[in-house]
Protein backbone atom coordinates (compact mmCIF):
# COMPACT_ATOMS: atom_id res chain seq x y z
CA UNK A 1 0.00 0.00 0.00
CA UNK A 2 1.40 3.62 -1.25
CA UNK A 3 2.37 5.56 2.19
CA UNK A 4 0.57 9.01 2.31
CA UNK A 5 2.71 12.26 2.68
CA UNK A 6 2.83 14.37 5.80
CA UNK A 7 1.64 18.38 6.06
CA UNK A 8 4.99 18.96 5.14
CA UNK A 9 5.88 16.95 2.34
CA UNK A 10 2.33 17.48 0.59
CA UNK A 11 2.75 21.13 0.94
CA UNK A 12 5.89 20.83 -0.74
CA UNK A 13 4.30 19.08 -3.68
CA UNK A 14 1.75 21.43 -4.47
CA UNK A 15 4.18 24.51 -4.14
CA UNK A 16 6.38 22.55 -7.19
CA UNK A 17 3.78 21.29 -8.45
CA UNK A 18 2.49 25.33 -8.86
CA UNK A 19 5.41 26.58 -9.37
CA UNK A 20 6.22 24.09 -12.49
CA UNK A 21 3.27 25.50 -13.97
CA UNK A 22 3.74 29.14 -13.48
CA UNK A 23 0.85 29.27 -11.27
CA UNK A 24 0.60 32.23 -8.48
CA UNK A 25 0.43 31.15 -5.35
CA UNK A 26 -2.89 33.68 -4.64
CA UNK A 27 -3.98 32.42 -8.07
CA UNK A 28 -4.15 28.68 -6.80
CA UNK A 29 -5.27 29.64 -2.99
CA UNK A 30 -8.30 31.63 -5.08
CA UNK A 31 -9.46 28.23 -7.10
CA UNK A 32 -9.22 26.56 -3.29
CA UNK A 33 -11.60 29.33 -2.00
CA UNK A 34 -7.86 30.29 0.29
CA UNK A 35 -6.58 33.81 0.69
CA UNK A 36 -3.15 34.17 -0.29
CA UNK A 37 -1.79 33.32 3.27
CA UNK A 38 -3.48 30.48 4.25
CA UNK A 39 -2.19 29.20 0.63
CA UNK A 40 1.23 30.06 1.86
CA UNK A 41 0.61 28.21 5.20
CA UNK A 42 -0.79 25.21 3.50
CA UNK A 43 2.40 24.53 0.83
CA UNK A 44 5.11 24.86 4.25
CA UNK A 45 3.01 22.48 6.04
CA UNK A 46 0.88 24.78 8.99
CA UNK A 47 -2.01 24.58 7.90
CA UNK A 48 -3.93 21.10 7.27
CA UNK A 49 -6.60 21.23 3.94
CA UNK A 50 -10.15 20.04 3.89
CA UNK A 51 -11.27 17.34 1.14
CA UNK A 52 -13.05 20.22 -0.42
CA UNK A 53 -9.92 22.09 -0.76
CA UNK A 54 -7.74 19.47 -1.31
CA UNK A 55 -9.65 18.17 -4.98
CA UNK A 56 -9.67 22.10 -6.10
CA UNK A 57 -6.08 22.06 -5.69
CA UNK A 58 -5.43 18.87 -7.49
CA UNK A 59 -8.24 19.49 -9.90
CA UNK A 60 -6.50 23.30 -10.82
CA UNK A 61 -3.01 21.20 -10.92
CA UNK A 62 -4.55 18.83 -13.58
CA UNK A 63 -3.72 16.02 -10.96
CA UNK A 64 -6.13 13.43 -9.23
CA UNK A 65 -6.02 14.11 -5.28
CA UNK A 66 -4.10 10.65 -4.84
CA UNK A 67 -1.21 12.55 -6.98
CA UNK A 68 -0.21 15.11 -3.98
CA UNK A 69 -1.45 12.59 -1.03
CA UNK A 70 0.62 9.56 -1.73
CA UNK A 71 3.98 9.03 -2.21
CA UNK A 72 2.83 6.39 -4.99
CA UNK A 73 -0.43 6.62 -7.14
CA UNK A 74 -2.88 4.55 -5.53
CA UNK A 75 -4.29 2.68 -7.91
CA UNK A 76 -7.49 0.13 -7.95
CA UNK A 77 -7.17 -2.42 -10.51
CA UNK A 78 -10.96 -3.49 -11.73
CA UNK A 79 -11.72 -7.05 -13.53
CA UNK A 80 -11.53 -6.76 -16.97
CA UNK A 81 -14.94 -8.51 -17.42
CA UNK A 82 -18.08 -6.73 -18.65
CA UNK A 83 -20.31 -8.49 -15.86
CA UNK A 84 -22.65 -6.83 -14.11
CA UNK A 85 -21.12 -7.69 -10.68
CA UNK A 86 -18.49 -5.80 -11.43
CA UNK A 87 -20.32 -2.74 -12.58
CA UNK A 88 -22.50 -2.59 -9.87
CA UNK A 89 -18.97 -2.47 -7.69
CA UNK A 90 -18.16 -0.01 -9.67
CA UNK A 91 -21.34 2.19 -9.23
CA UNK A 92 -20.71 1.55 -5.56
CA UNK A 93 -17.33 2.29 -4.72
CA UNK A 94 -18.03 5.86 -6.93
CA UNK A 95 -21.17 6.31 -4.79
CA UNK A 96 -19.38 6.07 -0.98
CA UNK A 97 -16.83 7.76 -2.63
CA UNK A 98 -18.42 10.88 -3.42
CA UNK A 99 -20.65 11.14 -0.53
CA UNK A 100 -17.16 11.04 1.38
CA UNK A 101 -15.96 13.58 0.32
CA UNK A 102 -19.10 15.38 0.34
CA UNK A 103 -19.25 14.63 4.13
CA UNK A 104 -16.19 16.37 4.86
CA UNK A 105 -16.56 19.53 2.38
CA UNK A 106 -20.30 19.90 4.46
CA UNK A 107 -18.59 18.88 7.80
CA UNK A 108 -16.10 22.37 7.53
Amino acid sequence: MAELRTKEELGKKIARRREMSGIPQAELGTAAGLDQTAMSKVETGKRSLSAGELLAISAYLGLHADALLYHESATINWRTDDSDAAHQAVTVLDAVINDFFAFEAVGR
